[in-house]
């Protein structure tokens, strides 16, 4: 059996997922988009895990991206559709969708489908030495639109063309300064800080945690009577929660809550 290159642990309600390849800089092959991809839809509906946070094995990258023999293989043998968009972006979307937050510690570089990665996490904290970016326009490739649009929300369209035409890394300061990144910290400092974080998202109410992120995904989307009817009634959902009664309790008994995602 080939050595699983996705790394899983757990531990306090967090869980930890490692890009396992460090000899080649965690590039991503088609068979670890499909473990990563099964391992966040398992995840999502772990008991166990209330906080997800992914990083690169090791300290050089994050991840550099697609593994260029996938690409070149595709080009070779499926001309007409030389990547399978349906696997990336399934992958990409099992992160983005999962139901609990989900932490990028972007502890090394982190380029083209590494960087994708890392924009469909809900944090990203990544280390002063690091290293970010889309080169796609000096390989003459492009992103999908959806992509394109998710980094015109996310940094406004000015950063957006400096990210994309320019196609250059950007130094950890800079990816702060274009609100690419939600801090930048020493190497040191990168997974105690992406630790603590994760710690204290894991001890929120988990309904309103994943209330609040499905509300804040369906406010980035078109603004229709529809989402405010669904969010509404998810908004009353939670009111109504076990975790609400808690939280709510513990707060007037002056003790730390203990729920249950119910």
């Amino acid at each position: 059996m080939a050595a699983s290159h996705v790394c899983v642990d757990t531990h306090n309600y967090m869980t930890t997922v490692t890009i396992n390849r460090p000899e080649k800089r965690n590039a991503l092959t088609y068979d670890l988009f499909r473990e990563l991809k099964a391992t966040m839809e398992r995840l999502g509906s772990d008991p166990q895990t209330r906080v997800v946070v992914i990083r690169g094995a090791g300290t050089r990258a994050f991840s550099a991206g697609m593994d260029l023999g996938d690409v070149l293989q595709g080009i070779q043998e499926h001309p007409e559709a030389p990547i399978d968009h349906e696997l990336v972006h399934g992958t990409m979307q099992a992160v983005e969708a999962h139901p609990n937050p989900v932490i990028a510690m972007i502890n090394g570089d982190a380029f083209a489908g590494g960087c994708e990665l890392a924009l469909h996490c809900d944090f990203r904290f990544m280390a002063d030495h690091a290293r970010i970016g889309m080169p796609l326009a000096k390989r003459g490739l492009l992103i999908p639109f959806p992509l394109v649009q998710k980094l015109v929300h996310m940094v406004g369209p000015v950063a957006t063309s400096e990210i994309l035409l320019r196609g250059a890394p950007l130094r950890a300061q800079r990816a702060h300064e274009l609100n690419l990144v939600h801090r930048v910290l020493p190497s040191e400092h990168l997974e105690p800080e992406t630790m603590a974080l994760a710690t204290e998202l894991a001890a929120n109410a988990p309904v309103s945690v994943r209330g609040f992120k499905q509300m804040i995904a369906t406010a980035a989307q078109a603004h229709t009577e529809r989402h405010e009817q669904a969010m509404h009634e998810l908004m009353v959902q939670g009111m109504n929660s076990a975790d609400a009664k808690e939280g709510l309790q513990a707060f007037l008994e002056k003790r730390a809550p203990q729920y249950t995602g119910r």
